[in-house]
């Protein structure tokens, strides 16, 4: 019954990725780059990690379902969910 359900709704497993901030969205707010994502690129953000130094943090942490106006930083990566993740998007490093 609930493959069938999802059949229908054309619903697929996702994976769970961290990726870069893109760099034109560096310095814009979380909500700004949920949008790109989600619109343009049919990737679900879920939340940040922000590595040391980001703002005024001495530790990296994970920052899950920031509001709309937190502003991103060069220190911050992204978890998305995503069926497949395009290449220009992974993470390396």
């Amino acid at each position: 019954m609930i493959r069938a359900i999802c059949d229908h709704a054309d619903l697929r497993q996702s994976n769970l990725w961290q990726i870069n901030i893109p760099e034109d969205y560096l310095n814009k707010t979380f909500g700004d780059l949920f949008n790109y994502l989600s619109n343009e690129r049919h990737l679900i953000p879920l939340g940040l990690y922000r590595l040391p130094g980001a703002l005024d943090n001495q530790m990296p942490y994970v920052y899950t379902n920031p509001k709309k106006n937190v502003k991103l930083t060069h220190k911050d990566k992204v978890f998305v969910l995503s069926f497949n993740m395009p290449n220009d998007l992974c993470t390396i490093n």
